[in-house]
């Protein structure tokens, strides 16, 4: 962007009518100076945050250049791991940015970059997806009494009391519970429409899915795996 250049200023040598004329103009043109002066300084600033974010950016294409090429497989929480050396932690792929000790967990963050970011943020993939070997999920404790798909959908639980379960899932959730002790403890189960009628007796080691279509939750009662 240019700024539109000011004409000739008014001098004191000047004959009077002169120094009238060019006064009035260069006045005239102040305005127009100043807004492409503002406009000038928003576009300098503008750049200069793009190219903080393009250098963010390469800065973080190197870093994961650099652990594809040193991937180390699975963490283990008695090695420590070079800057730039990636792991496999709980299904997603992390970046060693520090120099931190052996047994610093990977969470994206100041010592470890998450180099999957859309199951991190819950990003939507569009389109079709092809997985040639298959996708694996983890089996994960269910969290607290929630049913919820806060830590996936293949979560397990160990009974040691019991238990109220609620449920905050949402249309198209589903959640496949891997539930220990329920010969032991019982489970008063949230408002939901069982397969076959109604909840299960439940048993040593039992398998269920619940999930949700449109406002209603359902359950399905697998089978026990005693």
């Amino acid at each position: 962007m240019s700024i539109t250049a000011l004409p000739t200023p008014p001098s004191r040598d000047q004959e009077s009518s002169v120094f009238v004329t060019n006064a009035n103009a260069f006045l005239a043109a102040l305005p127009t100076f100043g807004t492409e002066a503002n406009a000038l300084a928003a576009q300098v600033t503008s750049d200069k945050n793009a190219a903080a974010t393009s250098a963010s950016n390469a800065a973080a294409s190197e870093t994961a250049a650099k652990g594809a090429a040193n991937y180390k497989g699975d963490y283990s929480a008695s090695t420590t791991y070079a800057i730039g050396e990636s792991v496999s932690y709980l299904g997603d792929i992390f970046i060693k940015k520090s120099s931190a000790a052996a047994g610093t967990t990977p969470v994206d963050g100041s010592d470890w970059l998450l180099a999957n970011p859309l199951r991190e943020s819950g990003g939507t993939a569009t389109g079709t997806i092809q997985f040639d070997a298959g996708a694996r999920e983890p089996a994960l404790p269910m969290p607290a009494d929630d049913i919820s798909m806060a830590n996936g959908g293949v979560q397990t639980r160990t009974l040691t009391a019991n238990a109220t379960f609620t449920e905050s899932l949402a249309d198209g959730d589903s959640v496949l519970l891997h539930l220990a002790g329920g010969d032991t403890y019982s489970v008063t189960w949230p408002t939901m429409t069982w397969v076959g009628g109604s909840a299960p007796t439940l048993t040593a080691d039992d398998v269920l899915v619940i999930w949700q279509r449109d406002t209603t939750v359902y359950g399905n009662y697998l089978g026990s795996v005693v």
